[in-house]
């Protein structure tokens, strides 16, 4: 057993600190004839113990599990050492890739910020546009503008409508209003369902974390982009579907 852990010892550390970095023996260790070999003969030697133990019970007119799974582990337990240690080596030169390349990022950011120039102009020629004060509006002008306390509520009961026969009848909530999904359309309420609900719930809390619990020192602004990348590809879709739908409308 420490003759194969040598050997595979060796054969990792040359895989994993080669000078060129061309190739890599991570996981075809067990492929090389000497290492092959060895792996055979534990392999075989923990049958012939398991195998052993059970006759021997089986002769004695009793069983115990428990003897059986210690005599293979017995023979075992090296390779299983050794597996944990060359995944915790793999580990730490994993985090070591990684916080050099997020160190990579942050300076390639802070170059960025400092070779930008911010520059403000301003046009010779002002234009503008004389727009009234809200208190000189009149009421009927007022009421044009604004929702009432009653026509919320009444827009609110329609969403609870909808939202309700959405959950009943199982409808595809990309899709607008058409003959297929009935009288209603589901576009803007799509998170006020329970699944859509919990499905937002959960973005914006990974979209959180990833932005002021991660640890990892990328910028926010790039670790806000890759958690929210499912909800804009999703947006982009659905506006695609959309725009598809208003053009056959009005053929």
């Amino acid at each position: 057993h420490f003759r194969i852990m040598n050997m595979i010892g060796q054969d990792s550390q040359q895989a994993s600190r080669s000078s060129n970095h061309k190739y890599q023996l991570r996981g075809l260790e067990s492929l090389q004839p000497s290492v092959a070999a060895m792996k055979l003969k534990i392999r075989r030697d923990a049958i012939h113990a398991v195998l052993s133990v059970q006759d021997e019970q089986r002769l004695n007119g009793y069983s115990d599990p428990e003897a059986i799974a210690r005599s293979y582990q017995v023979l075992t337990v090296l390779p299983q050492l050794w597996a944990h240690h060359v995944a915790a080596e793999d580990e730490e030169q994993a985090q070591k890739i990684h916080h050099e390349e997020s160190a990579r990022r942050r300076r390639e950011f802070q170059d960025n910020r400092r070779t930008t120039k911010k520059k403000v102009q301003f046009q010779q020629i002002a234009r503008f546009r004389k727009i009234l004060s809200r208190s000189q509006y009149t009421n009927h002008e007022v009421a044009d503008c604004w929702y009432t306390k009653a026509e919320y509520s009444a827009i609110r009961e329609s969403c609870t409508v909808i939202i309700q026969k959405y959950e009943a009848k199982d409808v595809d909530q990309d899709l607008p209003t058409t003959k297929e999904s009935g009288d209603f359309c589901m576009r803007g309420l799509e998170s006020y369902t329970h699944i859509g609900g919990r499905i937002k719930s959960r973005r914006r809390r990974n979209a959180y974390l990833s932005v002021f619990g991660s640890s990892s020192g990328d910028c926010p602004a790039a670790a806000y982009e890759k958690a929210a990348a499912t909800s804009c590809l999703q947006a982009i879709e659905r506006g695609l579907k959309d725009r598809l739908a208003a053009t056959d409308s009005n053929r």
